[in-house]
């Protein structure tokens, strides 16, 4: 984001400090379909952040068609991707739906 001369960024700004303490502090975060594209290298901060303010605080529910071992693929970037994931993987449930198709009729 490029920010004009004599102007501050939005993300030292008050705005922006409110709106990362509304996922902090609710009770259930809920991330639908993750992983669907690559997120740029602000994205991962502030993933990073949320995560970390929420670490043991909070539940997170994370859905995705991604596979744990190609987060990479969606960070880019090895140590923040590496982060996330220790803030959620070693103390989450995981529940793996593997071939099984939820929309197929039976």
């Amino acid at each position: 984001m490029e920010v004009p001369a004599g102007r501050k960024s939005i993300r030292l700004e008050g705005p922006i400090l409110k709106f990362f303490d509304k996922p902090a502090k609710t009770k259930l975060l809920i991330i639908d379909y993750f992983g669907l594209a690559h997120i740029d290298k602000q994205q991962q901060l502030d993933l990073m952040d949320i995560m970390e303010g929420r670490h043991g605080r909070s539940s997170t529910v994370i859905t995705s068609q991604l596979l744990v071992a190609n987060r990479y693929d969606v960070f880019g970037e090895g140590t923040i991707a590496d982060t996330v994931s220790d803030k959620l993987v070693h103390t989450s449930y995981r529940i793996d739906f593997k071939d099984i198709n939820l929309r197929k009729k039976h």
